[in-house]
Formats: structure tokens, sequence, C-alpha cells
């Protein structure tokens, strides 16, 4: 079986129905050593439906060199650290972790990588 980079997912919360993409971002991956969660990674960000009900990212419909648009950014509050900040752009497949971020990765350029199996539908 071939590693799967991304996947799309219908959502459904009441009225609200949706198409997520499914991602893992090696930057929030880092949060699971603080935090012990093995899902620290994963992002679902909607890409159809009412944009005025939640954010909704661009998707070029490319699984494998995902582009999305506009930014990622995912802001977690750490007793004992702070704040973690991760923000980055997906295109053509690599990761842009931007400069804010607080992890080692910031600044720096990623290809993706799979999605562990139990994210899969």
């Amino acid at each position: 079986m071939t590693d799967i980079l991304a996947e799309v997912s219908s959502v459904s919360h009441g009225k609200d129905v949706y198409e997520a993409i499914k991602v893992w971002c090696p930057g929030c991956d880092t949060l699971k050593d603080s935090t012990g969660s093995r899902s620290s990674g994963l992002h679902m960000l909607p890409i159809s439906g009412d944009v005025n009900a939640r954010p909704t990212w661009e998707w070029n419909g490319d699984l494998v060199k995902v582009t999305l648009n506009p930014s990622i950014l995912t802001k977690y509050r750490m007793e004992e650290k702070g704040e973690f900040v991760c923000h980055s752009f997906l295109r053509n497949g690599i990761w842009e972790f931007l400069n804010d971020c607080t992890h080692e990765l910031a600044g720096q350029k990623v290809p993706m990588v799979p999605l562990p199996k139990w994210a899969l539908n």
C-alpha cells in the first residue's frame, strides 16, 4: 500500500455538512513531546461548505502536491512552556514554516509526511 499524504473526508455537524482535507503537519507534531497527544499533527481543514460558518481553505485538488490557501495557524497555550505557535503555508506538497513558529522547523521548508494509518478513513 502506498503512503497517503492527504485524504478528503465528509464532515457533518447537524445541518452543517462540508468536505475537509486531512494532512499531517510535522511542525504541530512536535507538540506531542509536550502534551503526549498522538494526534497533535493532524489537521482537518474545511475545503467546502458555508464560508460564513467557519474558515475554509482553497485547495488545488491534488492529494500528493497539496496546495492550500490561506496559511495555517495553530496556537496552543502550554502552562509550563507558554504559547506554542505553528504558522505555515502548504504549497506543492511542501510545508513552508514561517518565522513566527515556536518550534524547531521555523523558517524551514519540509516535504509532506504520510498520514498515520489510524487517521485514514
